[in-house]
């Protein structure tokens, strides 16, 4: 495939595309027409799903008649003449691509337009390309209004995107709001989400208003966008163009206006959400702060309020009005499409003109570490804060990192000893079994019995504490070879007497830096034996109830059960009744299971037959 030139649709399209990325940036673009156009009210309507219908109306001079032709064709503007105009436009649009981009992606584009002297307006309908198919004159104010339906009308991904993520936009579109009404607090701001058409008042259809009035100062502004509570916690700054001393020409002057938050302000107050966040403007452009030296600027304010606030809790994303009055020449906004960025010239003095702000209301770092090296930049500092967990971990550290400190194990007296013995010999008489020591032991006679020791892994319960030693018998015969009527049987030496030598096994070693055994008592003696007693009992109850379910399965079969069953009644009784003779009730359920199946089996209630 060789190399040719693309189509203007594919070049209008592929232009626009990046021009316009979503609506909140059509609703923008509009914005900056408007207030290039010196309007004092701009009014914003969108849907619900801030596609179908968007439209922006002002107050502004107005479109001329003579321009009208080219209003909505690409790269035709009125701000700049040409490239190098852009480092002294001041202008908040200056590519003429916004409404040719409208027009190319929407359904429809229409522009109603009114200068001061006209008697009626005139309506403006457009195609994709810009040029205008229809004109209607209509009943309007002096001003421009701009109305987009079908928004990415030919981009059925970005539309679907767009439907999915409705509530998202229409966040963006209030956040947008608030940073064009602070960046321009004397004008009149109003936001209306119209209802669905399909739904009525009474189903809950009614529209949704937003209204900014306009302000005398920045601080009232902020009241009304913001809270009254951020601006009591907040204070004003403005100060006066400083000229450049070092290498810059005479009038380079940068000048700063700045609403901040307190030294001593409450972290829940400036961090509310979702009015609170950052307002940074360069010459009343709303500018990001997601990279270059604007989020240096971000950064550094961040670390100056963390290291002045006296709270501990997190300091996310605070509030902050900041507003850098700019000389002409100073900066290039041409980098990004939507002119929310800009470059500045000479980024160090910006940055240190807003650092000498920093430190006059917040004071010094509690450490600073100046940025070093070629590329970094003068006065970018580092807050260094100390961390409580990387307090623990020093006072931690082995000061000898290639020794290993041995383990500690707890010494146990002679009469905790003592006592222990004590105690496991009354445990051992619990568990013995009487019926067991009648059968096969003679009362002379008694098995050595030994302690034998478990090893540390297995002397450990699942919840760390010690087990008692375990006894077993050893050298003992079986019961089978011991039975005393046998007169073939060898004799049994008589043993030695019983002995038991309880020893309370030594704790465990553990892998910390330091013992937590090392205030143990004799309370925590009584929890090792309780918890082995408490073993022993369950183990006797596991026995017993393998007992009851042995009985259980006895009666388990069906004939049997039948019959214990069954009522019980005078004709089959292994006996003639007599007269006068009363049954007791409780035989119903006896007698039955006391007959065999042949006495059942010859029985008759006839009584002049015997039965057999």
């Amino acid at each position: 495939m060789g190399i040719k030139a693309l189509p203007d649709t594919a070049v209008r399209a592929l232009g626009s595309g990046q021009v316009l990325t979503d609506p909140a940036s059509l609703i923008k673009e509009l914005l900056d027409n408007s207030l290039d156009a010196s309007a004092t009210t701009i009014s914003i309507e969108v849907s619900q799903n801030v596609l179908d219908v968007l439209q922006v109306k002002d107050n502004g001079h107005g479109i001329p008649p003579e321009d009208r032709e080219f209003m909505a064709v690409r790269y035709c503007t009125s701000k700049i003449r040409g490239y190098e105009d852009i480092q002294d436009c001041r202008s908040l649009g200056f590519r003429g691509e916004a409404l040719s981009s409208a027009a190319e992606l929407a359904g429809g584009l229409v522009i109603t337009t009114m200068v001061e002297g006209e008697k009626v307006a005139m309506a403006c309908t457009c195609d994709r390309v810009g040029r205008i198919t229809v004109k209607k004159p209509v009943g309007a104010m002096k001003g421009t209004t701009v109305r987009v339906t079908d928004f990415f009308k030919f981009l059925p991904v970005r539309r679907e995107n767009a439907m999915k993520a409705a509530q998202k936009n229409l966040s963006k579109v209030r956040t947008l709001l608030q940073k064009y009404y602070l960046s321009h607090p004397t004008c009149r701001f109003s936001l209306r989400i119209l209802a669905p058409p399909q739904k009525s008042k009474a189903a809950g259809g009614q529209a949704e208003d937003i209204v900014y009035a306009p302000s005398k100062s920045v601080s009232e502004a902020v009241m009304k966008a913001v809270g009254k509570e951020v601006v009591i916690a907040c204070q004003w700054i403005n100060t006066e163009p400083e000229e450049a001393t070092d290498g810059g020409s005479e009038g380079q002057r940068i000048g700063i206006e700045a609403f901040m938050p307190k030294p001593d302000s409450d972290p829940a107050i400036i961090c509310k959400k979702p009015q609170c966040t950052h307002f940074v403007f360069v010459d009343s452009r709303p500018v990001s702060c997601a990279r270059g030296t604007l989020k240096q600027i971000l950064s550094l304010y961040k670390s100056y309020l963390k290291s002045a606030s006296p709270s501990d809790s997190a300091i996310s994303d605070p509030f902050l009005y900041l507003n850098l009055r700019c000389p002409p020449g100073t900066y290039d906004p041409n980098i990004e499409p939507s002119k929310d960025d800009v470059m500045f010239f000479h980024a160090d003095r910006v940055i240190e003109s807003v650092e000498a702000v920093l430190k006059g209301l917040y004071g010094e770092l509690r450490s600073k570490i100046s940025a070093g090296g070629s590329g970094e930049r003068a006065g970018k500092s580092t807050e260094i804060l100390t961390s409580g967990f990387g307090l623990l971990l020093a006072r931690k550290r082995d000061p000898r990192p290639g020794m290993v400190k041995p383990p500690t194990v707890p010494e146990i007296d002679e009469d905790e000893e003592e006592m222990a013995a004590q105690q496991m010999d009354m445990i051992m008489e619990l568990d013995e079994d009487p019926a067991a020591g009648s059968t096969h032991a003679s009362p002379g006679k008694a098995l050595p019995v030994q302690a034998q020791e478990e090893s540390p892994q297995k002397s450990r319960n699942r919840d760390s504490s010690v087990r008692p030693p375990m006894f077993s018998i050893a050298d003992a015969p079986s019961p089978e070879l011991v039975c005393p009527g046998e007169p073939n049987q060898e004799s049994v030496p008589p043993a030695a007497p019983l002995t038991r030598t309880a020893q309370t096994p030594k704790r465990r070693p553990t892998n910390w830096g330091f013992n937590m055994s090392s205030g143990h008592d004799e309370d925590e003696d009584d929890l090792v034996l309780e918890a082995a007693e408490q073993q022993i009992r369950s183990e006797l109850a596991e026995e017993q109830a393998d007992e009851a379910a042995a009985r259980d399965i006895a009666i388990s079969n069906p004939w049997t059960t039948a019959k214990m069953n069954s009522p019980a009644s005078t004709s089959n009784l292994p006996f003639p009744s007599a007269p006068g003779l009363a049954i007791p009730s409780s035989w119903s359920l006896t007698i039955p299971s006391l007959l065999c199946d042949s006495c059942i089996g010859h029985t008759t209630d006839d009584p002049n037959v015997p039965n057999s």
